[in-house]
């Protein structure tokens, strides 16, 4: 398959491939679709038939090899692999969730009913609405900035931080806004998840 023919799953799952024994997960096959994007309709793809429209907006997915060793869960922010050997690797694997402000990445497909194993092929929310998981019980209005935080859930932007470097990171690394207040932790709202890399 081409990278730019019709994507090969639709949201909510995950793809491996095997080496020839059937059993071992093949960390490199599909390399090839590392990083191919796709933009699709603001659907509840949870939904069996046709899937109702969440809203009128479109979302851009990555197709990203989890490359962290372990699993990943749905509706977490996961940073981009940085550490790589070739040129490519910035925004074609991800190396697990990503817990401090600052670093790029995008969102785990929140329609995954699983958790992503390592090595496979999945989609990351890199543009539009996703549903995320807030990290605690602080009030976040609707429309504020929010970061990625321990075990790749949100928080709001802290806006106080003296100016500097820390003033960029909290700028630089806001994942999106939030589109409805978060009251509680593990609430799980709709961020409009605005494009990194």
């Amino acid at each position: 398959m081409a990278r730019d023919e019709t994507a090969m799953m639709e949201r909510g799952q995950f793809f491996t491939f095997y080496q020839d024994d059937g059993t071992t997960v093949d960390s490199t096959g599909g390399a090839h679709l590392e990083g191919c994007e796709r933009v699709f309709e603001d659907l509840d793809y949870s939904q069996y038939g046709v899937k109702p429209a969440r809203s009128n907006k479109k979302v851009t997915c990555r197709l990203v090899r989890n490359a962290s060793g372990g699993t990943l869960g749905r509706a977490l922010f996961a940073q981009f692999k940085t550490n790589g050997t070739t040129a490519d690797v910035l925004g074609g694997q991800v190396s697990g969730v990503g817990d401090t402000v600052g670093q790029i990445g995008g969102v785990v497909d929140e329609f995954i009913t699983e958790s992503v194993p390592a090595n496979a092929l999945f989609w990351l929310v890199i543009e539009g609405p996703s549903t995320m998981i807030a990290a605690n019980g602080t009030d976040i209005n609707a429309g504020l900035n929010v970061i990625p935080t321990t075990g790749g859930k949100f928080i709001a932007q802290d806006t106080t931080v003296a100016a500097g470097a820390a003033t960029f990171n909290q700028i630089q690394g806001a994942i999106g806004r939030l589109t409805l207040q978060s009251t509680e932790a593990d609430n799980e709202r709709i961020v409009l998840v605005r494009r990194m890399a």
